[in-house]
């Protein structure tokens, strides 16, 4: 309730401030008590966080300083202005310094590093492969301890494919030996066939990573919140118009995605896109699995 009122007011009295994202202005955006301001200016940033500071003394929810950070940018280059709260000085990011929030590091780097969890992962691997359990509890441990414990972070990260390829690659080997199996023998789609199918049912962690941002990129153009839903198509709109050069139509949305290009696009045109933008992400899990024969359209 606390929280409620302090949003409520934040917002009133900050109405036309914040930052525009595809058209949408957003003055700050949170979850419980996790709280991101965004402002357009030095001076925006420094009124906000004094209203911030005010209101949060009025309801009796004070900030600590130690955990709050500001990830300034100026012309797309990190810029280092001072901020205080509480009479606390507080930390500015740098480029390659990140601070958690809602369970992921943000920073100048939006791309995902998923190194320590791989790491930890990966031990935990190898006990699963020396236990004493059966072979189909070992696999079975694999698939609902290992690959599960990533979906939150590849659901609102970008990590690199060779990474977790490279775990992929960790979970085969440990299976063959649980399984005695050749090591350079089975082909790997009898590792990732399902069990009906004849298959030992291993989760795929590149498959996994492009299935999770299909179902967040769809839950966010269909989200209730209209906010949120119109933010999410404007990108798509614009990602589609830069990559086209032709109207963002429904017609050209589905081509964007689906990695096609339209009849009337100038075939001669380079697209540059984002590797960190999860549309491209989309684009390339269709192209991929064309190559393999595998068609799922996206129609809007």
């Amino acid at each position: 309730m606390g929280m409620e009122l302090f949003i409520r007011a934040f917002l009133k009295e900050h109405i036309q401030d914040g930052f525009y994202t595809a058209e949408t202005l957003t003055a700050l955006a949170g979850y419980a008590d996790d709280l991101a301001i965004l402002a357009n200016s030095t001076s925006s940033m420094s009124d906000m966080l004094n209203t911030a500071e005010k209101l949060a003394k009025t309801i009796g929810l004070p900030f600590k300083a130690k955990k709050c950070c500001i990830l300034a940018l100026e012309g797309g280059k990190i810029a280092s202005p001072e901020y205080s709260l509480g009479g606390e000085k507080l930390k500015v990011l740098m480029k390659d310094e990140t601070s958690p929030y809602l369970g992921v590091d943000v920073g100048y780097n939006i791309r995902g590093n998923p190194q320590k969890r791989l790491i930890e992962a990966t031990k935990d691997l190898v006990k699963i492969r020396d236990s004493e359990l059966m072979p189909s509890q070992k696999l079975d441990a694999i698939n609902v301890f290992l690959v599960p414990r990533f979906a939150y972070f590849m659901q609102n990260t970008t990590p690199k494919i060779e990474e977790l390829a490279e775990f992929d690659r960790a979970i085969a080997f440990a299976v063959k030996k649980i399984c005695r199996l050749p090591v350079f023998g089975p082909a790997l789609s009898y590792l990732y066939c399902p069990i009906n199918f004849g298959g030992l049912g291993i989760s795929n962690c590149v498959d996994e990573y492009m299935l999770q941002t299909i179902s967040t990129v769809f839950k966010s153009l269909t989200n209730r919140d209209p906010k949120m839903r119109g933010f999410t198509v404007a990108r798509l709109k614009r990602m589609a118009k830069i990559w086209s050069g032709l109207e963002a139509t429904p017609e050209v949305l589905s081509n964007y995605l689906n990695c096609q290009r339209p009849e009337e696009m100038d075939q001669s045109k380079y697209y540059q896109y984002s590797h960190m933008d999860q549309f491209f992400k989309i684009q390339d899990y269709c192209s991929q699995h064309e190559k393999a024969r595998i068609y799922g359209g996206i129609k809007f």
